[in-house]
């Protein structure tokens, strides 16, 4: 029995050693795939509008990075920024997007003030020249005069909250505003809002996924819409793409919604081609 064994155990020591082998060089891989599409110009920047309920009119856009590889096709966001994350990758490819975005700007015609949103990596957050290059993107976008929002996700504010305290009060008291994104799905960060400077709540879809009616009852959407109405925060919803759910978070009071109802997100040129057309139309 044990001369059996012996193979056996040595085969699957080999299959293990061989997985881990492979494991460590189709990371090696993404991360030089990262860096080659960079260079390469497969990476590019699509807008997804954000409704103002009350205003009945677009007020403003979240910018989001895709990636197209020739041959492969589309790279999910959720994983070439997760690769990117855990090969290091991710300040540079942030960086990469806001020159993108400071290319696509000039086509898209938006008004003064116009709210645009950009996705800040814990990693990017923490580090001593994240400032700088921020303000450096609002001074390149500057003549197009948006309004900068940086996203932020709720674990960027547990991890070294010291340091992003200083970051976000330096930011915002040179005009910029900050959104906790998908707030709700993660850490919890319930005693981090009177902590930090923030200007926006927006909400996960996991939420807005299970109102099916109205007048439904949703204890924690409604406890959260709730506390962000005591601590004078403005709450975006994401992932709207039904008019029940419109009619939930209009008769709620929610600001503004982000979702396939009010639109996909969209490429510069389209998005340009939209906002003329339907960008001060209400939803319903």
């Amino acid at each position: 029995m044990l001369l059996v064994s012996l193979p056996v155990a040595l085969v699957l020591g080999c299959l293990m050693s061989w997985a881990v082998f492979r494991l460590q060089m189709q990371r090696m891989s993404f991360h030089d795939q990262i860096h080659r599409g960079m260079r390469a110009g497969e990476f590019h920047m699509e807008y997804q509008p954000i409704q103002g309920i009350g205003s009945d009119r677009c007020e403003g856009i979240e910018a989001l990075m895709r990636w197209e590889r020739p041959g492969v096709g589309a790279i999910s966001p959720e994983v070439f920024i997760a690769a990117a994350e855990a090969e290091g990758a991710i300040v540079p490819l942030t960086r990469h997007a806001l020159r993108l975005i400071e290319r696509d700007l000039p086509l898209m015609g938006l008004p003064p003030g116009f709210h645009l949103s950009v996705n800040v990596a814990a990693e990017h957050l923490l580090r001593a020249d994240f400032p700088a290059d921020i303000e450096a993107f609002a001074q390149q976008v500057a003549p197009n005069a948006p309004h900068l929002v940086l996203e932020l996700t709720e674990r960027s504010l547990v991890e070294n909250s010291g340091i992003v305290q200083q970051h976000i009060r330096t930011l915002r008291a040179a005009g910029l505003s900050v959104a906790i994104d998908d707030f709700g799905a993660g850490y919890c960060s319930l005693s981090y809002l009177q902590q930090f400077p923030v200007d926006y709540l927006k909400i996960d879809k996991v939420f807005i996924d299970a109102i099916t009616d109205a007048d439904q009852d949703s204890p924690i959407l409604e406890l959260i819409l709730a506390l962000a109405s005591r601590l004078g925060l403005s709450v975006v919803a994401e992932g709207v793409s039904a008019q029940t759910q419109l009619d939930y978070l209009r008769q709620r009071g929610v600001g503004y919604v982000q979702g396939f109802l009010v639109s996909p997100p969209l490429r510069a040129a389209e998005f340009a081609h939209w906002y003329r057309v339907k960008g001060h139309r209400p939803l319903a």
